[in-house]
């Protein structure tokens, strides 16, 4: 008997793992690899909607409540009534912690100030520990389906963290439609399978609010042979052949720091990423004014405008190495600096706006 019981503890934990990994699998399905910063919290709210849905089954339910959260069943001796009561305390408790860290993914220059704005802030927890609880369980059943898809087509998948606001994303799918056809990957834009899009329009229906701000109802898919792009606002996730993948991450590498996307996820780093932005629009700007080519070869001495605008570069340059973000950003804005660098000196060189997308072989 000692044995078997035993045998069922390791099948418990067995299990237990098993629903962490496809809950987990359920997070990144709804939101993508979103920023650690962010990840945190969102994990948070995940297993709190979780645990508050398991709370709920507790007021009815103490014993399987009880088994659910920790694997164990209750003596005999101990009385229901109390397990009903702290399970009745964490389902009136988990929503206001939910909510507070809601608030935590809204900008500091815009979360609500005062006690009373922030207590009244904590009220939509209610609805987002639902509307979690309920899309993350159906979501949980959903994600092995895509996982074991990605293992029988033998695919890779690769993750490019990014920021895209609402106001900008379909701005950035155009982007990125149009440098995926420029380098010849052969893809078309396409309805995002159900799988996926389905629990985001749950969450987004049940949650609303600050949360729907991770998500977007209309998520760009686009497809190709043995090839997936999936653009979430705060992922793209690639899927597909090895090849395929590392020349679709190498040219949206190339060209995201020129779009509204952000690469980093700190303000201080976004702040550098809106002045690289400007420093290349005002190049642009100035090579729309430039002379046509056979009176700029007449007028050699006129400095051209990518001179003028290089020296700008240089102060971003000094505020990059000396600014306190964390080395990880620092990598991803010093190949952005150097991005910008490159296509001014090569319109410098060259004569051109933009150097020509070399087509993916």
């Amino acid at each position: 008997m000692a044995i078997l019981q035993v045998l069922i503890g390791l099948a418990l934990r067995s299990l237990g793992r098993v629903a962490n990994t496809a809950l987990g699998w359920a997070t990144v399905l709804l939101f993508g690899r979103i920023p650690q910063q962010r990840q945190i919290i969102v994990t948070t709210m995940a297993f709190g909607s979780v645990v508050w849905l398991v709370a709920i089954t507790g007021i009815v339910w103490p014993a399987f409540a009880a088994f659910l959260l920790a694997f164990v069943t209750l003596a005999p001796w101990v009385n229901q009534a109390w397990i009903r009561v702290a399970m009745l305390a964490a389902a009136a408790a988990i929503p206001l912690v939910v909510g507070a860290a809601a608030l935590l993914l809204i900008d500091p220059p815009y979360r609500p100030r005062g006690a009373a704005n922030i207590a009244r802030e904590l009220l939509p927890g209610y609805r987002y520990t639902l509307g979690m609880a309920v899309t993350l369980i159906v979501t949980a059943f959903i994600a092995p389906v895509t996982q074991v898809r990605t293992l029988l087509h033998r695919w890779t998948t690769r993750h490019m963290p990014v920021v895209i606001h609402a106001a900008h994303y379909d701005a950035v799918v155009r982007e990125i439609e149009g440098v995926l056809a420029g380098g010849g990957i052969g893809v078309r834009r396409v309805p995002t399978s159900p799988l996926i899009s389905g629990p985001i329009r749950m969450l987004v229906l049940l949650i609303g609010g600050t949360v729907a701000g991770m998500v977007t109802h209309d998520l760009a898919t686009f497809a190709g042979a043995g090839l997936e792009v999936t653009v979430h606002p705060f992922d793209i996730v690639i899927t597909g052949h090895v090849r395929r993948v590392t020349a679709v991450q190498a040219l949206l590498t190339e060209m995201l720091p020129f779009t509204p996307a952000y690469l980093t996820w700190t303000r201080d780093a976004n702040e550098i990423e809106d002045r690289l932005r400007e420093a290349w629009r005002a190049h642009t700007a100035q090579e729309a004014h430039r002379l046509p080519a056979p009176q700029a070869q007449k007028r050699p001495e006129v400095p051209g405008p990518a001179a003028v605008a290089l020296p700008a570069l240089d102060d971003i340059e000094r505020t990059i190495r000396h600014t306190g973000v964390a080395f990880e950003e620092w990598e991803v804005l010093f190949r952005e600096f150097l991005l910008v660098e490159r296509r001014m000196r090569l319109a410098a060189l060259r004569g051109e706006d933009v150097p020509e997308i070399r087509r993916a072989g």
